[in-house]
């Protein structure tokens, strides 16, 4: 009952909040023209993660079941933005699909400000030309601009409407564009996160994401993430989606209290929260804080056993071992404490036991597993000679 509670207020309070965002106006455009989008045969959309304040999500497909954005709209500064994960969504073969050209209409639109007569497209995005040709091939006089140059983005209107893919753009670029859009500039960017990651040679999200510097500020990070299609093989398109959860900063105050959550809440607390630990910049002290508090008390108030095991809901003590186990996995050499769950298995040794040395031979042309007989203490190092 006191959780029930607690989530209606928590939706009541995101709803009043909402009435504030600029984007909700483009959502609700949206929402009331298109139902579904689609990005044809071989594209896998990436994933973002809003923190809260103005990012609106517009769109969703799932991952590992758990509802998550496809699209996003925020307002920064004077300017506004709009990501969508794939550009795919505006290819040409998506041109001829009606619903995708007026999802299109409605983001440039909101960006402008009003019904826009003149679109600077980057020329590494020409694969949009024909859907954008197509969402104003009603409007007189509507044009494309070419762009590419440091010096033709330079040249930009300081209200221009910008398509542009931030990740394809040098960092330099990327701190132009961030203040671009502080200034009043209106940008929409394709991003496919996973992509970039593959692309780039694994580059940190946290530290060297294009994407990331740009729009994380305004509360849209991109993650490594593939986010599959809804039921029905599309990405779906509602009018209500301040979901619980969703958000971080709606995240956070779920999982404060460090009660049980219900399966598919808990679930999508931990998309977002296990998200954000892949994509904040390591000089955050917004959220970062607040995260190793959670994983702290996660790890002192839970202890998993096979009587109470750490299932979906236990939300903070699931982030508290996934940190745990993140940080020791990118630094193996170093000494790391036990977990506190080594007490429940593999089991720790009583103080005092008795210690052995021993050589042992092992044929390595047998593959996988062999038994030495010992026992690794958790948390001393093993070192193999």
């Amino acid at each position: 009952m006191y959780l029930k509670k607690t989530l209606t207020c928590l939706l009541a309070l995101g709803a009043c909040a909402a009435l504030a965002r600029e984007a909700d106006a483009l959502r609700t455009r949206v929402a009331q023209h298109v139902k579904t989008l689609d990005v044809g045969t071989g594209a896998c959309p990436g994933s973002i993660l809003l923190t809260g304040g103005e990012a609106v999500p517009l769109a969703f497909g799932r991952v590992n079941g758990v509802k998550a954005p496809v699209a996003a709209a925020t307002a920064w500064g004077r300017g506004r933005a709009v990501a969508v994960t794939h550009e795919a969504f505006f290819s040409p073969q998506m041109a001829k699909r009606r619903e995708n050209v007026v999802f299109l209409r409605e983001c440039l639109s909101w960006l402008a400000g009003k019904q826009p007569t003149t679109i600077y497209l980057d020329r590494r995005l020409e694969m949009m030309r024909a859907a954008i040709q197509q969402a104003f091939k009603k409007v007189a006089g509507f044009k494309i601009v070419s762009v590419v140059s440091r010096e033709e983005f330079a040249s930009l209107p300081a209200d221009a409407v910008l398509v542009t893919s931030i990740d394809s753009q040098g960092r330099a670029q990327a701190d132009f564009l961030r203040t671009f859009v502080e200034k009043g500039g209106r940008v929409l960017s394709p991003v496919v996160g996973w992509g970039w990651h593959q692309i780039s040679g694994g580059k940190s999200f946290r530290t060297e994401s294009p994407f990331n510097a740009v729009m994380g500020p305004a509360g849209i990070y991109a993650s490594g993430t593939i986010v599959d299609r809804e039921q029905g093989g599309f990405y779906s398109v509602t009018p209500d989606l301040d979901l619980p959860g969703m958000t971080a900063d709606d995240t956070f105050e779920l999982t404060a209290s460090g009660r049980p959550l219900p399966n598919a809440l808990g679930a999508r607390c931990l998309y977002t929260l296990g998200g954000l630990t892949e994509v904040l910049p390591l000089d955050d002290t917004r959220y970062l804080p607040r995260l190793k508090e959670l994983a702290t008390k996660g790890l002192n108030n839970f202890l998993p056993a096979p009587e109470h095991p750490l299932g979906p809901t236990r939300v903070q003590a699931r982030l508290g071992y996934q940190l745990f186990q993140n940080d020791w996995l990118a630094k193996p050499d170093q000494v790391w404490p036990a977990s506190p769950a080594a007490s429940v298995y593999p089991c720790v040794p009583e103080k005092g036991s008795r210690r052995e040395t021993r050589e042992i031979a092992v044929d390595l042309t047998v593959p996988r597993w062999h038994s030495t007989g010992l026992f690794a203490v958790a948390g001393e190092p093993l070192t193999v000679t």
